[in-house]
């Protein structure tokens, strides 16, 4: 795992981090929604996105984190609010798997910061949770959450054709999963 960061460290140049999301990030949520890019995943509350909107987001992340239904993490860039991170938790006694998501700013791609959120987001969900595994599903032409998926150490475990419309457009997805064990030995 070490070394995996060490080479996600020396592709950027600016400091990551996670940090609970807060009513004050709603300007932040509302750039971050209207700017991602919907081709393989639509905007959380619409577009564009208003101030009620974003508060209405930001409380049910908090309140879901209160009640034990996942983590949701604002990605930090020097400081600045630059994407959304968040694992949500299977409901029920038995949970043993997490749901990873990710939504980023346009100017953080290519440069490592999904890459290294999402390693940040792994670690603290394993060092906090006793879930089992992650798992995250990607629109088969996704290449770039494909790579940061891979680079954390996500294996394919299916693909399900015909599974989304997007704009008019069907997709096949493509499950990807982290088992505890594999996390553990990185």
């Amino acid at each position: 795992m070490k070394n995996r960061l060490n080479n996600v460290a020396q592709t950027t140049a600016n400091k990551v981090e996670l940090r609970r999301w807060y009513i004050q990030d709603k300007v932040a949520f509302m750039l971050l929604n209207d700017s991602v890019d919907s081709t393989y995943d639509d905007h959380l509350v619409g577009y564009p996105c208003s101030a009620d909107e974003a508060i209405n987001w930001i409380m049910f992340m908090v309140d879901k984190e209160f009640e034990g239904g996942g983590m949701y993490r604002a990605v930090m860039v020097d400081g600045i609010v630059k994407g959304l991170v968040s694992v949500a938790f299977t409901e029920g006694n038995h949970r043993v798997d997490g749901s990873l998501g990710i939504m980023m700013m346009p100017e953080t791609c290519g440069k490592g910061v999904a890459t290294q959120a999402v390693k940040l987001m792994v670690d603290e969900v394993f060092s906090k949770i006793p879930l089992e595994r992650l798992s995250s599903v990607v629109y088969e032409p996704n290449i770039a959450s494909v790579r940061v998926l891979e680079k954390n150490g996500f294996e394919l475990e299916g693909r399900k054709a015909n599974a989304v419309k997007s704009k008019g457009i069907v997709y096949n997805t493509l499950l990807y999963g982290l088992l505890r064990n594999k996390w553990n030995n990185q």
